[in-house]
């Protein structure tokens, strides 16, 4: 699954103009969008065609389906905003994981950001078996900002990670409770957030 702004909506068409033309044993991923609610809906038309003419699988979803009614959320924290407004889309991917795992239809949700390009087949990748993880996801590079972010959340050396890709378990059941925690954390906690979304999602998946 994808989520995205407006700002990000060709990059979203980008990637998955890139997943067609590297899919080769792909036809049994569902892909779903998720939409911001600063999208027009011609937008929505637009992809619903592109998706028929390369005949991917692709459903749609509109903010208000499945960011909660009164959700709110502080955007500007962090170290690179520079007091600018952080894009909602980055918050949305939790909000995201929490709807897919509410309709019971899948085993597993994997994220993907939308400004990243598929270069090759991704089918072996999402299938990798999850042993008893509840969350598959790359380490964040060492850099001091984020050695500094790990000492402050208690995060062990090493698993802070990036949450730009994310394959999410959902035969676990207790996954559930670490995607609320992430919500609330970034709802009602923005000031711990130095990396917004990464770091609630850091936060609630930490060990």
């Amino acid at each position: 699954f994808l989520c995205a702004d407006k700002a990000y909506y060709m990059s979203l068409l980008t990637f998955l103009a890139s997943y067609v033309a590297n899919s080769v044993g792909n036809e049994g991923i569902k892909w779903f969008v998720f939409l911001a609610k600063d999208v027009p809906k011609a937008f929505s038309t637009i992809l619903q065609d592109f998706a028929y003419k390369v005949a991917l699988p692709l459903e749609i979803v509109r903010e208000k389906d499945f960011v909660s009614t009164g959700a709110r959320y502080t955007e500007s924290y962090g170290i690179f905003t520079g007091g600018n407004t952080l894009s909602r889309a980055a918050f949305l991917r939790i909000y995201a994981g929490k709807y897919l795992f509410g309709t019971g239809r899948f085993d597993r949700a994997f994220y993907i950001d939308s400004d990243i390009i598929c270069q090759k087949d991704i089918s072996s990748f999402v299938a990798r078996p999850f042993g008893d993880a509840l969350l598959m996801a790359r380490p964040e590079e060492p850099s001091p900002e984020v050695r500094s972010v790990t000492e402050k959340h208690g995060i062990a050396e090493m698993s802070y990670f990036n949450s730009g890709v994310l394959v999410f378990n959902f035969l676990m059941p207790n996954v559930i409770s670490h995607i609320e925690e992430a919500l609330r954390i970034a709802e009602t906690e923005p000031e711990r957030l130095v990396f917004h979304d990464q770091c609630a999602l850091n936060i609630a998946f930490a060990d």
